[in-house]
């Protein structure tokens, strides 16, 4: 027992060393859409184009209360970040090199705030701290008083949706229009409905440590086999509906959208659903099936 505690305190003393955020940022600082920081599930883009030449070292560090999905030119990178306890903010640098081409890049954070209690992230007010490095010059960072970083309220993710579960916070559902996509990958795209500029507010000094994980390397997966096929029939409407406590519950104890404010509640659709016909297959997959299905 006495090795063990031993070991424990060491990897806790670790991870925390060095929470000066200078380590990590030499000028950006934490920054999120001003009067927003304690909004419940709202999603933001902040993105950057700039200029490079494809044999050009680009790095960009990121730390976040929330999580964060990372894309270059519309080309998915990675998410995080990696967890920390309370008060502690774990800082990702990823190294875009190898995706970059001539002329313009576009850079983009899609990053959610949750502001809400759950086992799978701390509940702490929202913010997005970046900076961005061309051969090691900084070239883009967050702070409230520069616009390198443009900031994007996303809407086509929809806010007022129940939790997950009991444990983890909210389910995504998207409302998409055919531009939903563009501030991604178009450094004039003509924005859409769902996107809206925001100004973006000082969210205070940071606890920044160290990653101190290996990155995931994001392979993708592909399935293996088709065993069945089939359609359904919606909107069955029923006489009661099973309603689970993340929906029911919601209050002081555990944070969320009471059921009267939801925009849409999935798990009563489900419920309203019925195979209408299922068949069973036994198919390897291949890319070159068509399987009539979105992959």
């Amino acid at each position: 027992m006495r090795y063990f505690t031993t070991i424990t305190l060491f990897i806790i003393l670790l991870g925390c060393n060095g929470k000066d955020s200078s380590r990590y940022f030499r000028s950006a600082s934490a920054v999120w859409p001003s009067g927003l920081q304690y909004e419940k599930n709202i999603t933001v883009g902040f993105r950057n184009v700039f200029t490079s030449d494809k044999d050009d070292n680009a790095e960009l560090t990121i730390a976040t209360s929330g999580i964060y999905r990372l894309w270059l030119n519309g080309e998915f990178v990675g998410h995080g970040p990696a967890r920390a306890g309370h008060g502690y903010f774990r800082a990702d640098r990823w190294n875009l090199s190898d995706k970059l081409k001539e002329g313009n890049n576009i850079v983009a954070i899609e990053t959610v705030g949750y502001n809400v209690n759950s086992f799978y992230i701390t509940d702490q007010p929202s913010f997005l701290q970046a900076e961005l490095t061309l051969n090691n010059r900084i070239i883009a960072y967050t702070e409230s008083n520069n616009p390198s970083f443009e900031a994007i309220l996303l809407k086509e993710r929809v806010q007022k949706v129940p939790r997950f579960s009991f444990q983890r916070p909210f389910v995504e559902y998207y409302r998409l229009d055919e531009n939903f996509n563009r501030w991604k990958d178009d450094p004039d795209y003509p924005g859409s409905a769902s996107i809206t500029q925001a100004d973006v507010g000082d969210a205070g000094k940071k606890n920044i440590i160290k990653r101190g994980i290996p990155y995931p390397d994001f392979k993708v997966v592909s399935p293996s086999m088709i065993v069945a096929r089939g359609s359904m029939t919606t909107g069955i409407k029923r006489e009661s509906y099973w309603k689970d406590r993340a929906v029911v519950n919601i209050g002081p104890e555990l944070g969320g959208f009471i059921e009267s404010d939801l925009e849409y509640n999935p798990s009563i659709e489900l419920q309203e659903m019925e195979i209408k016909e299922l068949l069973s297959e036994d198919i390897v997959y291949s890319p070159r099936i068509n399987t009539g299905l979105a992959e």
